[in-house]
């Protein structure tokens, strides 16, 4: 086992007012076909999704359904053109790349992004290739250049190896391919095709090469699939061995005088499709087979003839539809009797945070204006209009207390300084940038006093202070991936696509240094993907996206938990806003969830498709999870409903794995939430689903190295379904639950308790019943605290009443006189919190704890008088005690010894009682209709029976004693 983890997550509560801004008209370089999961299956009932790369570095979710075509979501996680997509053999995510090699990995469940990577290499056009055999490997590609290895879970490269001219680059394994009889890595390059064996580190072998002739002409595309050699001019095609390059099949895709072959796509095993610049698409669908040498094979089935009146950028498919962008900002879809065409939508709106309230953004129409926008009044005011396309804004505050200040940068170049409510003529407007402005920077230097101001192009960069221009840093022309900035030294550092560092001092526009690698202590300022932080409590976030900017509002829940109680005004404003953002969101106006993941990069939903507080348990595990204990922290400020969590807990069972990481979380509250909800679901946990959860563990022996949460996991399955586990895997859960224990109050400890007491007949072939059930009680006695735990042995009590007596009476003889009084008072309560299954058989135990143990005596007769006062089939007079039982049984205690034992009727006894001179009792059985008056003293020895009636509804049994050994009954209101 790894042992014990920490594990927190962020609970951001993420909304925006307006999803009718979120733009859509951006540049498309690639697509994706994605089976949809989580909401977009079960909420927005989608029956395809579109992955959508952009030159802009978003991704748009596209979804089909009703022969309609529309954007659902915006992932915002990439600053740079997106290149590539590849979904992963475990189909919940798939993993985008783009120029600058950061690798993001989202979820098909809800878009959220899962992790993000910024791989240390220069720009490029990169490329993905799932490594079928290693499920969290993944090779990323440059064309022109190198392999690298990249690992999932650690997310780093492994390994790299240069190849020149490179194309083309796959894994290919007969399991996937009637290609190759063995798995092989193959590469094309501009000459060469070029095949690897691969060693059992992953490393490469070079094996085997063969020369590509006319390679002008001709193609040699490496698919997982396979190998397609094509002629670009004149349609013939062939798949052909890697190792030797001989043909399986051939064909010829008939084209126009005047087209050529665009590419390939083979995603599928049994068909691919070719695609020509005039949007001409030819479907293959293959049959594979062994040949008279028993290798596979491939045949042709059948060809299918796609045509579309336009031209190609890119394309994809999907069973007998074809993916495709016309003119880079469309999405069409087209099969034999379908055309459906999605255009994007311009959003000009743009944010930039003010500092002159928290209320306020500055925002411009994209083209001359700049207005001031109220966002709890969501209304516009103070129109200001300018001369020139306004590309990037800036505000901050002059010295001591002159007004607003803001900057505006335009698309020629121009930077234009001026104040809130001065002269126009006192604008200073200055030509200092060859291209568009996209940003400014403030750096912070301790010297700085809010003074100096970097300005950015996507090349080009100056530095103002106040508004003079006091230096052109010389970049090269290179683009500009990120600045950082040295407090001590007080030195920018300018991060550049040909991967070099350069180093200025504040008036210096020639770099002073060049680095290989930023220095540890540099701290980042700017990148193309920038964001707001936010603070404690409620943020508003402006997300710039090459130009296009997005607002939206960020609450941190658990922060918010923890202040709850000091009932401030800032703390109200932000209640008031999350009732207004629900009651919106639940009656489908334009506002939706923004759904926060991996570094709090957002996803965005545009209108209709939002995400509503219900939905949203649809969403990927980490996702639905953060957002049911949001649910659970915003009760208990009674913000929202409670029937909101419980309605839904059916849906929490497919983020349980997540809910039991959160036993581990450093705070409490969150820990007894996820408890709580783990500790419900045990009944609901269908088989199948048990095998869903399990399977991932068995199929590559997994479960022989787990953590904390994932044993937690077994062991919840293991309580209810313990066929579903391996053998030899049951006695180390065992175990480890047993090593949960604590004396000091513990949500992990409760929890081990609990599954104890759900998988009591799984865990007794690892220890002696009565073993097993003293270590329980011990457990509950140190975790009374947790209610789900306590409701939980309360249910668990009467499975075995006799055992459970002879239990109590084994606990005690090794417990301290402290716990043995707990351990009576918890059978106490036991008793009372469900009278009708206890049926006096939890008093009985404790009266016998009392009779065998003389320190115990006083606390027993107590707590038995205390249940008299409660309880109809127990009553004490003096120092004579009475119980009866559901069983029929009666016992006689005096002076906390047994006097008496006696079945003296079949059924349940209703009532008891003793004379007022404690020398006789009555007990009374409803369903055997009749009265016992019987000697206390003497064995219980019946003196008279008496034949009664059941009692009417809301009433019960009463007796008057009208002399030491008679009594009348009657009934009583209950």
């Amino acid at each position: 086992m790894h042992g014990k983890i920490n594990c927190d997550i962020p609970l951001f509560l993420a909304y925006q007012k307006d999803t009718s801004t979120i733009p859509s008209d951006f540049s498309i370089t690639c697509l994706l076909y994605i089976k949809p999961k989580g909401v977009f299956e079960s909420s927005f009932h989608f029956d395809d999704l579109i992955a959508c790369g952009t030159t802009e570095g978003p991704i748009i979710l596209a979804g089909i359904k009703e022969n309609q075509i529309h954007h659902v979501s915006l992932l915002c996680g990439h600053s740079y053109q997106i290149t590539n997509f590849e979904e992963t053999l475990q189909g919940d995510n798939f993993i985008s790349i783009s120029s600058d090699c950061t690798v993001c990995s989202w979820s098909t469940c809800d878009g959220s992004c899962l992790f993000k990577a910024d791989l240390p290499v220069s720009m490029g056009d990169y490329r993905l290739s799932i490594c079928p055999s290693e499920p969290f490997l993944v090779w990323i590609w440059s064309i022109g250049s190198s392999l690298y290895l990249f690992n999932l879970e650690t997310r780093s490269i492994v390994y790299s190896i240069p190849v020149g001219g490179l194309r083309y680059f796959s894994i290919i394994s007969p399991h996937t391919s009637s290609c190759v009889s063995s798995t092989v890595a193959v590469c094309s390059t501009l000459d060469k095709l070029i095949t690897y064996a691969i060693e059992e580190n992953q490393t490469l072998t070079n094996s085997v090469e063969l020369e590509i002739p006319n390679f002008i002409d001709q193609s040699y595309v490496v698919c997982q699939r396979g190998l397609i050699k094509h002629s670009r001019t004149n349609g013939d095609w062939s798949i052909i061995r890697p190792t030797d390059g001989s043909s399986i099949i051939s064909s010829t895709f008939p084209l126009d005088e005047d087209d050529v072959i665009f590419g390939v796509e083979w995603q599928y095993a049994s068909y691919f499709c070719i695609g020509s610049f005039k949007a001409k698409f030819l479907l293959v669908t293959l049959k594979r087979f062994n040949d008279q040498n028993n290798q596979p094979s491939l045949s042709i089935s059948s060809t299918k003839l796609i045509t579309h009146n336009s031209f190609l950028t890119y394309f994809t498919y999907f069973e007998d539809k074809v993916i495709f962008s016309p003119d880079s900002k469309a999405i069409t879809v087209i099969s034999d009797d379908k055309v459906m065409t999605l255009k994007g939508k311009k959003c000009s709106r743009q944010f930039n945070v003010s500092e002159m309230t928290k209320d306020s953004v500055i925002q411009t129409d994209g083209n001359s204006n700049v207005t001031f926008y109220n966002i709890l009044e969501e209304t516009e005011t103070d129109k200001h209009e300018f001369d020139g396309k306004i590309t990037a804004l800036f505000t901050r505050y002059g010295p001591k207390s002159s007004p607003l200040h803001i900057v505006n940068g335009y698309s020629d170049g121009r930077i234009t300084f001026w104040a809130l409510n001065s002269e126009v003529s006192q604008n200073v407007t200055t030509f200092c940038l060859p291209s568009p402005v996209i940003a400014f920077v403030e750096p912070q230097f301790k010297q700085n006093t809010r003074s100096l101001l970097l300005a950015l192009s996507h090349t080009s960069c100056c530095l103002f202070k106040w508004n003079d221009l006091i230096a052109q840093f010389n970049l090269g022309n290179f683009p500009i991936l990120a600045v950082y900035f040295l407090i001590e030294s007080s030195h920018f550092i300018f991060y550049l696509s040909n991967g070099a560092y350069l180093v200025f001092g504040e008036n210096c526009s020639q770099p002073i240094d060049v680095l290989s690698q930023v220095p540890p202590n540099a701290i980042l300022v700017y990148s193309k993907c920038q964001k707001t932080k936010p603070d404690k409590l409620s943020s508003a976030i402006c997300l710039q996206l090459s130009g296009r900017t997005l607002y939206y509002q960020l609450i941190d829940i658990s922060e918010l938990h923890k202040l709850y109680n000091e009932k401030n005004e800032q703390i109200g404003s932000i209640l008031s806003m999350i009732k207004k953002a629900y009651r919106d969101n639940n009656e489908n106006k334009n506002g939706s969830l923004v759904i926060i993941g991996y570094d709090n990069t957002p996803t965005f939903f545009y209108h209709p498709f939002s995400i509503t507080t219900s939905s949203v348990l649809n969403a990927s595990p980490i996702v639905a999870a953060s957002h049911f204990i949001i649910k659970s922290l915003l009760a208990q400020m009674n913000e929202t409903n409670d029937e909101i969590v419980e309605s839904e807990t059916e849906q929490v069972v497919d983020f349980l794995p997540i809910l039991l990481q959160l036993l581990y979380s450093s705070n409490l509250t969150i820990q007894t939430i996820a408890a709580k909800a783990c500790a419900n679901l045990n009944y609901m946990i269908k088989f199948a689903k048990c095998q869903e959860l399990v399977s991932p563990y068995v199929l590559n022996e997994r479960y022989h190295d787990l953590d904390d949460p994932e044993m937690f996991l077994m062991a919840l399955l293991a309580s209810k379904y313990s066929n579903a586990l391996p053998v030899d895997l049951l006695p180390k859960v065992f175990q480890f639950l047993t090593s949960q224990e604590s004396d000091s109050p513990s949500v992990v400890a409760a929890m081990a308790a609990f599954i104890l007491i759900d998988g009591i007949t799984v865990w007794t072939k690892f220890e002696v019943q009565k073993n097993l059930y003293t270590r329980i009680i011990r457990s509950v006695l140190n975790q009374k605290s947790f209610k789900f735990l306590y409701d939980r042995f309360n249910a668990f009590v009467f499975s075995d009443v006799e055992l459970m007596t002879d239990v109590l009476l084994k606990f005690i003889d090794s417990a301290s006189q402290k716990q043995a009084e707990a351990a009576l008072i918890l059978y106490h309560n036991a008793e009372l919190a469900n009278p009708k299954m206890a049926g006096g058989n939890m008093s009985n135990a404790i009266a016998a704890a009392g009779n065998s143990y003389t320190s115990l005596s006083e606390l027993s007769m107590s707590l038995l008088r205390k249940q008299a006062e409660k309880l109809p089939y127990v009553d004490v007079i003096n120092k004579t005690a009475l119980i009866g039982t559901s069983t029929g049984l009666v016992y006689v205690y005096i002076d906390s010894k047994l006097k008496a034992k006696d079945e003296i009727f079949k059924g349940k006894i209703n009532k008891v009682s003793i004379s007022p001179k404690g020398e006789c009792g009555m007990a009374l059985s409803a369903d055997d209709l009749c009265g016992k008056i019987f000697n206390l003293k003497k064995s219980c020895q019946v003196l008279h029976s008496i034949e009664i009636t059941s009692p009417p509804q809301d009433t019960a049994y009463s007796v008057n004693w009208l002399c030491e050994d008679n009594a009348s009954i009657s009934f009583v209101h209950v």
